[in-house]
């Protein structure tokens, strides 16, 4: 890559040469010709694509060569310059003098220029095959081509210290169209003394790319407008010019105000060094020796950041529209980068000066987000804050539960279902001869239910038979008052034992159901032992419950007894007492009370009372299903004696000071 070796350039008074005013965004920017691209490639072909100079030896000979002379103003031809436009759009005529192709030619667009501000000079060619060292070029010769200029006062900006730069910044101007004049011919002015001259960072051009390249370049600038970090920006600048210009490694450095190149994360090794890039960062102007482009951002009249994009030396280097795609990229988003770049630095600084504060970093950000001076600050969390009223407002709900909710007192206890009826027993010692009936058969009153079998009493009652029978014949062979009088003793002994005999039978003793069969033939019976049940038509299941003796002032009738039966799922049945204990039972006079079946039902100790309630109904349905209700049926029985406050009951002290 060679030096540029021509260029036109001004010295001429304060006022800078005439121009039309800008249209501000959305209209689009002035639009280089295709023409313009094949004078692009050309010239790169000619004067700058020199494998034998690198970006080094480029910054070091940019370095040797700069004027020390005041800054000096480098035009565009008026050939190379976009046409301007009116804010409708209509072309505004530059000048009345069609320039000619060889007056538009330049080495490169002053876009791509190397540095602003530079005085150029043509460079002795390069034979083919000459590998000696390039002389220095000659004092430069300036032109002063004659222009019709308004004059206006101009304003310099002072560039950073480390890269003494002065940046022209003229006043803006209304919207005219630039009088046409002849075009004079350039007037050779002696050349000055070589002197060294600031370089200010070269202004970026107005220009478009193609169509097909103008979305997706858009594109990443909009994806950079949605970053308010500096390094989530910087990694969207690097992935987004890597896929538009197919770099193989993308890195980017940011300029310090001392000028230095410092980067954010560790990007790897490789690429211009330091010194390097601070030279390029000085000059302010897009480098590029082939493989490696090395772009500047520059805002505010210096070079905030630098993009190093290379490409692998197996593939071609940067062509002209990949090198205009990072100067049209870095021309757009070199406000929004200086902007992160300056709050980049405030927090920096910001954490230097935290670090050696007294107080929190987090009191010191608090302090700054809330802008509020003089006013107390709050070290509590938000959730703090919002979880106390919670708090208190639960404290205070739980104490009103506690107060007015009841809790209710139950007195609970065993209980049986029976069945009123009438219990038929045993009337003597013996055995079950025979039964009559089963359960659910229908009686009447004096229908024999069952027969006992007793041994001794059958021999008796043979014997007597017997005794009979021999008193009769001796009363019919010899009929004396003897006789007579045997006669009479055998049948009275006769009838007594068939008496005996006659009552195990066990018999009916009303009319009704036989509800419960107890007993089976062959069965040992004791006198009083309960054969069976018969039962009244119509007779409804009664509940009998066993609860505890010291409820008993507590109890009365007409109130609700819960009863869950055992082995069934269901709900409660609700029954209504109709009959209180009026004493309280130890044991032994409970036990006595039940009878032996449900003897079992009462503990070894304990006092209680007897309650009983009457079920509606006979049946009961459970698990899709319907059953009868049948003596002996067991479960557990609860009664509601009183109802509480929830405080008392869960601190019992409270009742002795509050009741």
């Amino acid at each position: 890559m060679s030096l540029p070796q021509r260029h036109v350039i001004r010295r001429g008074p304060s006022a800078p040469a005439p121009t039309a005013a800008r249209v501000s965004r959305p209209l689009p920017p002035p639009t280089l010709a295709p023409e313009d691209f094949a004078d692009l490639e050309g010239d790169f072909d000619d004067d700058r694509t020199d494998p034998n100079l690198s970006i080094g030896a480029w910054a070091a000979h940019a370095g040797d060569e700069a004027p020390t002379a005041r800054p000096v103003q480098v035009e565009r031809p008026a050939a190379l310059r976009a046409p301007r436009r009116h804010a409708t759009g209509t072309p505004v005529p530059a000048s009345t003098e069609a320039p000619t192709r060889a007056a538009r030619r330049t080495p490169y667009p002053p876009e791509l220029a190397p540095r602003t501000g530079s005085v150029v000079v043509p460079a002795p060619r390069r034979t083919v095959g000459d590998s000696g060292p390039r002389p220095l070029p000659p004092p430069p010769r300036v032109e002063r081509p004659v222009a019709v200029a308004r004059p206006e006062p101009s304003r310099v900006t002072p560039a950073p210290r480390s890269a003494s730069v002065a940046t022209p910044r003229p006043a803006p101007v209304a919207a005219v169209a630039p009088v046409a004049a002849p075009r004079p011919a350039p007037v050779a002015a002696p050349a000055p003394a070589p002197v060294a001259a600031p370089i200010a960072p070269a202004a970026a051009p107005q220009f478009d790319l193609p169509p097909e390249l103008a979305a997706p370049v858009y594109g990443l600038i909009r994806r950079l407008a949605l970053q308010t970090e500096l390094a989530a920006a910087d990694r969207v600048l690097r992935v987004g010019l890597a896929e538009l210009t197919d770099a193989t490694v993308a890195m980017s450095r940011f300029v310090g105000d001392d000028g230095q190149p410092f980067s954010l994360e560790d990007q790897g090794d490789g690429g211009p060094s330091d010194a390097i890039l601070a030279t390029i960062a000085a000059a302010g102007c897009q480098v590029c020796d082939g493989h490696v482009l090395v772009q500047p951002i520059v805002a505010a009249g210096r070079t905030v950041a630098l993009i190093v994009l290379m490409r692998n030396e197996r593939l071609p280097g940067f062509a002209v529209v990949e090198r205009a795609i990072a100067l049209l990229v870095a021309r757009e988003c070199g406000g929004l980068m200086h902007q992160l770049l300056a709050a980049y630095d405030d927090r920096q600084r910001e954490a230097a000066a935290d670090a050696r504060s007294l107080f929190r970093p987090e009191a010191l950000e608090s302090h700054r987000s809330r802008g509020s001076e003089g006013a107390l600050m709050n070290l509590s969390p938000m959730w703090v804050r919002r979880a106390y009223p919670v708090a208190v407002a639960l404290v205070v709900i739980a104490l009103a539960f506690a107060v007015f909710a009841k809790v209710p007192t139950y007195s609970t206890g065993p209980v049986v279902i029976t069945v009123d009826g009438t219990d038929v027993t045993a009337p003597a010692q013996g055995t079950v001869e025979k039964i009559m009936i089963s359960a659910g058969d229908r009686v009447a009153a004096g229908d024999e239910l069952a027969r006992l079998y007793s041994v001794q009493e059958h021999a008796e009652l043979e014997q007597t038979e017997q005794e009979y029978d021999n008193a009769l014949m001796t009363f019919l062979v010899d009929n004396d008052d003897s006789a007579k009088q045997a006669l009479a003793a055998a049948s009275a002994k006769r009838e007594r034992s068939r008496a005996v005999v006659e009552a195990r039978t066990v018999r009916a003793p009303a009319d009704g159901v036989v509800s419960d069969v107890r007993v089976k033939t062959g069965q040992n019976l004791m006198p009083g032992d309960r054969i069976l049940t018969v039962v009244p038509e119509g007779a409804d299941p009664v509940v009998v419950a066993l609860l505890p003796g010291q409820d008993r002032p507590r109890l009365r009738a007409g109130m609700t007894l819960q009863v869950e039966l055992k082995g069934f799922i269901k709900p409660r049945e609700r029954v209504t007492i109709t009959e209180v204990g009026s004493e309280v039972l130890g044991p032994e006079d409970a036990r006595r009370t039940l009878g032996a079946q449900f003897a079992d039902l009462v503990g070894q100790s304990g006092a209680w009372v007897l309650v009983k309630a009457r079920l509606p109904r006979r049946t009961f349905a459970a698990q899709r299903h319907t059953y009868h209700f049948h003596n002996g049926l067991r479960g557990t029985g609860e009664v509601k004696v009183e109802s509480k406050p929830f405080l008392v009951t869960l601190l019992p002290a409270v009742e002795k000071i509050l009741f």
